[in-house]
């Protein structure tokens, strides 16, 4: 639906989403040259991961495949 902004439960998510990312940030803190890498579900676009990745203020580098397949598959 091209006018509906944010569907019931996303803030939940993002939240969720947050708190993942706030647990692999303390597992990096502990070693040396850690790199935490986090799996956000989505659906062909990244809404979610991007979403949750601007409102962390851990995240450094969001990588989304699906933009990559959809421009170039």
């Amino acid at each position: 639906m091209p006018v509906v902004d944010a569907c019931f439960g996303f803030s939940t998510v993002i939240q969720e989403s947050i708190s993942f990312i706030d647990s692999a940030n303390i597992e990096c803190e502990a070693a040396e040259y850690c790199i935490g890498m986090v799996r956000i579900m989505g659906r062909n676009s990244g809404v979610i991961a991007c979403n949750a990745a601007l409102a962390s203020r851990d995240v450094n580098v969001v990588v989304i495949p699906e933009i990559h397949f959809q421009l170039f598959g």
